[in-house]
């Protein structure tokens, strides 16, 4: 999938399908995002090989990060946090509190 002028969109897509299914799925009565930082995230500051195994982020996918839709995402009261400290951090932080302030279940998805 990809755009008149050659830009992939296929991340997206298959993004704004993912979201919308599960909210319909599962109604919950908050949902948030959570995407990687973009400079260093204070881990990688503190332990450069923190990400030394991993793989690139393809290209195709790079491209399409700045489109990815925030404002349709706080439109559907979605909350995104991009903060300086890993995603995996702030989702561990967000299911913590969810539990400690009663929550009895969430759900996380992610494509890594």
């Amino acid at each position: 999938m990809r755009t008149s002028t050659g830009l992939s969109t296929e991340a997206v897509y298959i993004f704004n399908s993912m979201l919308r299914k599960l909210a319909r799925q599962y109604e919950p009565p908050y949902i948030a995002a959570v995407f990687e930082s973009e400079g260093p995230t204070l881990r990688e500051q503190e332990f450069a090989a923190y990400k030394a195994n991993r793989k690139e982020t393809p290209p195709d996918l790079l491209e399409q990060i700045p489109y990815a839709p925030r404002g349709w995402l706080e439109a559907m009261r979605f909350r995104c946090w991009n903060t300086g400290f890993e995603a995996d951090d702030v989702i561990g932080t967000l299911a913590r509190r969810a539990e400690e302030a009663g929550c009895s279940r969430w759900l996380i998805v992610s494509s890594g």
